[in-house]
């Protein structure tokens, strides 16, 4: 099983994977022309993949994106699980209703769904728990009219060899010519109204693009109100150039004015510890591991603790562990962000200042990835009735960085 996670309150939860492309499928019914469109009213949809193979059960999760009849969210302990597979020429869903705590493993069924190819359902129990109706709908992947972007590249040993998209997302097919494996990477994406999502990308192990080596790439379209970082001025090459606290922020009158979308490849970050690109985003990709580094120690103590001591490993010892990394308190290490400063002494001082912060993002990318893996994992416990809930397990499984369900995207990216 595939599971996503959405409106998880941490951005930079949600970055883009490198990826390998998967066959077409035999038969008549091919699963890259089309896409699973969730939509609720007064928030724009949201496009989700189909599965590669029959039989392959994809999952998403909903959390704050539960809006009730009022607009909010009513009930901060409800989610939506939309589980959907390939079934000859449809797609078939099946909808639920969870509850916190998870330990409960409470679910409400709302609905089980088949769709082909144009067809929309709509999930009409939800507004007999105060929740507005969702509508599920199998759409093209490819938007008709869209416009294709500009490439702006910072970085000489990464060749872009070509660009295609979807209604959700770009790929990017990228040449790294370095003899150095490629680590991490900063791209900005603009669309139309100058609107900027930051993708930070990188691996929890191994290299992110090996040396001499052809890697397509998934960098998602901003979304207005959620996964974007503001409107950024005309000429703007950068996420960086979009006004502090905008993200979120209704588009301006001034950002009306339609433009040529746009992905910049800022800045990247070799095996052998060199940098290519913009001196501010390659500070900032250092700043952000260093806080990973420091960060996962803190949790890992916690963890081997909770297996070590306290009651029987099993629900309640999963969730204690779930609480106490969540009540984590994340602090910058002065000592190593002095360091840090030094390094990068030739950066203007606003973007040096910055440097805290983007130590703490890397802090709170640890500590949220963690905290959803494990929820992940909690979450799918009912629908797994063979498999005894273990702290232990899990953590010997996935060191908390990937789907416990999903062995292999342990060795996929951040």
């Amino acid at each position: 099983m595939r599971i996503k996670w959405l409106a998880l309150g941490l951005g930079l939860l949600l970055i883009s994977t490198a990826f390998d492309v998967p066959a077409r499928q035999p038969g008549g019914f091919d699963p890259h022309q089309w896409m699973l469109e969730i939509s609720q009213a007064k928030q724009a949809p949201d496009y989700e993949s189909l599965p590669e193979v029959p039989g392959e059960n994809y999952a998403v999760n909903y959390s704050s994106k539960l809006d009730d009849e009022r607009g909010t969210n009513r009930n901060p302990h409800a989610g939506l699980e939309i589980q959907y597979w390939i079934q000859g020429e449809a797609i078939r869903a099946k909808v639920w209703l969870s509850w916190s705590p998870v330990s409960s493993r409470k679910w409400t069924a709302l609905g089980d769904y088949l769709m082909r190819p144009g067809e929309a359902v709509r999930v009409t129990r939800l507004p007999r728990y105060g929740f507005i109706p969702f509508q599920l709908k199998i759409v093209s992947a490819k938007a008709l009219g869209a416009a294709p972007p500009e490439v702006v590249n910072e970085t000489p040993s990464l060749v872009v060899q070509g660009v295609d998209q979807d209604r959700a997302q770009y790929l990017l097919t990228v040449h790294n010519i370095s003899p150095n494996a490629v680590d991490a990477f900063v791209a900005s994406v603009f669309d139309g109204a100058g609107r900027c999502r930051l993708h930070s990308l990188g691996t929890w192990s191994g290299h992110f693009i090996s040396p001499a080596t052809v890697t397509n790439i998934k960098l998602e379209f901003p979304v207005p109100g959620e996964d974007d970082e503001g409107v950024v001025g005309a000429g703007g090459n950068s996420c960086f150039n979009s006004p502090q606290d905008a993200a979120g922020m209704p588009l301006a009158d001034a950002s009306s004015i339609v433009r040529t979308p746009k992905i910049v490849i800022e800045a990247a970050e070799f095996s052998d510890g060199s940098y290519e690109g913009n001196d501010r985003e390659v500070a900032m990709l250092a700043a952000r591991r260093l806080g990973r580094r420091i960060e996962k120690p803190k949790i890992a103590a916690l963890v081997e603790d909770g297996i070590n001591h306290g009651q029987p490993d099993g629900l309640d010892k999963l969730n204690s562990v779930l609480m106490q990394v969540k009540a984590l308190k994340v602090d910058v290490d002065s000592v190593a962000l002095d360091s840090l400063k030094a390094r990068f002494q030739g950066l203007p001082v606003p973007a040096r200042q910055a440097l805290g912060r983007d130590m703490r993002n890397g802090e709170l990318l640890e500590k949220g990835t963690f905290l959803t893996m494990l929820r992940a994992y909690l979450i799918q416990l009912p629908s797994k009735p063979e498999v005894s809930p273990s702290l232990k397990q899990w953590w010997e499984s996935t060191r908390g960085r990937c789907n416990f369900f999903q062995q292999q995207s342990c060795s996929e990216t951040e």
